[in-house]
């Protein structure tokens, strides 16, 4: 592709990484709840297709995009994501595919569910997230059931429900590490936590009293 390339509504022009980055973190809706500016910008791997997404020679959004794959994207405010704009898109996708294989979108929003519906595509996996920092609620659980913060003598046991719980696949890179990746990310996740009374107290591993040597937690 040229540096710039013209479709109906919007120009397409190539973004360079650090400067595609630091947009995506501010304009992209946090789902993931990053703790601080550094975690957002190693989001987009460095060798990731990068657009811009021009109108009338200013930014109005960014996408990812290459053969048989569209996305992730984001707008800026307080341009719209129109169907205008994300035919655009698909029919450009299209031009560089495989047309023996469907184009596959990544990182669908729930704002963007809508319109990539209308626009022809079906929801394959979604990923719910479960973290409502705003609400208080209390849990009752059975008497075999305990909740304990999560501790580094826990990071075989949760490895091995993480990898046992999503053997069937979920589509998710993150998921693609084995098993000693996984531990180096846990390791990693306690070192940064230490010192967190915050990020502690709101984390909790359920552990099933009926399966453990002592069922007692100090």
């Amino acid at each position: 592709m040229n540096d710039k390339t013209i479709l109906e509504s919007i120009e397409l022009a190539r973004a360079e990484h650090s400067d595609f980055t630091a947009y995506f973190s501010v304009y992209r809706e946090n789902i993931r709840l990053r703790r601080d500016w550094s975690l957002p910008l190693t989001s987009v791997p460095e060798n990731a297709p990068c657009y811009w997404m021009m109108q009338a020679g200013r930014r109005i959004g960014g996408v990812l995009m290459s053969e048989n794959k569209l996305g992730p994207l984001f707008v800026i405010p307080p341009h719209p994501l129109t169907d205008f704009l994300l035919r655009d898109l698909i029919a450009y996708v299209k031009s560089i595919s495989d047309p023996a294989r469907s184009i596959e979108a990544a990182g669908v929003l729930p704002s963007q569910m809508e319109s990539f519906e209308r626009n022809g595509f079906e929801p394959t996996l979604a990923r719910h997230g479960m973290i409502r920092p705003t609400d208080s609620f209390e849990i009752a659980l059975s008497e075999e059931y305990v909740l304990k913060q999560p501790d580094p003598s826990d990071i075989e046991e949760i490895v091995s429900v993480l990898l046992t719980s999503f053997e069937q696949g979920t589509g998710d890179t993150f998921m693609n590490d084995g098993e000693e990746e996984l531990k180096e990310d846990l390791a990693e996740f306690f070192t940064e936590m230490q010192g967190d009374d915050a990020l502690r107290t709101a984390s909790a591993v359920i552990w099933d009293q009926r399966l453990l040597p002592s069922p007692v937690f100090a």
